[in-house]
């Protein structure tokens, strides 16, 4: 594996001079391009205006808007976001599931007792610190203005619901 990594980067540090000098000079290259196309100029406009007379161009054609045009940007919106809720509980269920084992393996990490004590007062610092978070995100007795819920779910209704229907998508 070290092998092949060696070669690709030998490999590229050969071909970076020549492409640095080639892209130094592609200017240089698109003019002489366009210098040696200028034969076909006449022939393909010629064609142009040929496909022109032969199909003319079709009328436009009016599409009216979707009497469910304001599903569609609620659907765009709430999906992803419900996917990631799904994803963060079901994480967060198999966290709680192995937290134990994790614990223990990670302070068997450690070589000391000393500092084997020391992540596991750390690790219980963290989470009670966690459930008291929790606890007052889902406190009823809070007050409502001062509930993340309540902030996150009124910004999530403006961009779902603006005011300015200019806002919208579509």
């Amino acid at each position: 594996m070290t092998l092949i990594t060696g070669l690709a980067a030998f490999v590229v540090t050969l071909l970076a001079a020549p492409i640095a000098d080639w892209i130094g000079k592609a200017p240089e290259i698109g003019q002489r391009i366009k210098q040696q196309l200028y034969l076909f100029e006449r022939p393909l406009s010629a064609l142009q205006e040929l496909e022109s007379a032969l199909m003319p161009a079709a009328p436009t054609v009016a599409v009216e808007p979707s009497k469910f045009s304001m599903v569609t940007p609620v659907l765009a919106f709430v999906t992803p976001a419900l996917a990631q809720v799904v994803i963060f509980f079901a994480t967060f269920i198999f966290f709680l599931a192995g937290e134990m084992q994790f614990r223990r393996h990670l302070a068997g990490v450690f070589a000391t007792r000393d500092s084997k004590l020391r992540f596991i007062r750390i690790a219980n610092d963290i989470e009670e610190n966690l459930a008291a978070f929790w606890s007052w995100l889902w406190d009823r007795s809070a007050p409502s203005s001062r509930s993340p819920l309540l902030i996150v779910g009124t910004v999530v209704f403006g961009h779902v619901f603006p005011a300015d229907d200019s806002k919208l998508p579509g």
